[in-house]
């Protein structure tokens, strides 16, 4: 009996859990407005650029150029990597930098409309190096580079397929 109701629970819980919209991260379905996609960027062979470029392709979308062929564009700008030294430890063994990587985008239409945005993401990792492998640093430095990147793709793709971004574009598809 205390199993079958448990299994009851359990259906119950998934019924509702998937009747008010949730998805697990990644896998929330892009809008069918943004099946075709124009990206464009002030730089676009920068490996943040790229590595977004993929992403949409990985889940299905069409990125076009030039960007007058699509239906509407995702602008990314003014990508800034920082970093800043955050502190000596008491004994001077080690260094403590804090390294930033920050990002800004928008979606536009074919006008040049701004539906969504423009947006500002970014993050920041701490990076300890003793004295000693100073020199050596340098490795972990460009994988914490690349581990944000890849965040902030991911919070890009985050916010094509979040509500903020559907109502805009239905908005701009009801005028």
């Amino acid at each position: 009996m205390k199993r079958l109701l448990l299994n009851i629970t359990v259906v119950l819980l998934s019924l509702t859990l998937i009747s008010c919209g949730f998805y697990l991260r990644g896998r929330q379905p892009i809008p069918e407005e943004l099946q075709v996609l124009a990206l464009n960027s002030d730089d676009p062979y920068s490996n943040f650029t790229q590595a977004l470029a993929t992403a949409l392709r990985n889940r299905g979308i069409t990125v076009v150029e030039p960007p007058t062929t699509a239906p509407f564009m995702l602008y990314v700008f003014d990508e800034e990597v920082g970093e800043e030294m955050g502190g000596v430890s008491s004994a001077d063994d080690t260094r403590q930098y804090m390294v930033s990587f920050s990002v800004m985008f928008q979606i536009q239409d074919t006008e040049g409309k701004i539906l969504v945005g423009p947006r500002r993401l970014s993050t920041r990792r701490s990076l300890v190096v003793p004295i000693s492998q100073l020199l050596g640093a340098t490795n972990e430095q460009v994988t914490y580079m690349r581990e944000m990147r890849q965040e902030m793709v991911v919070s890009i793709m985050s916010q094509l397929t979040s509500l903020g971004t559907v109502r805009a574009l239905e908005r701009a598809a009801a005028s």
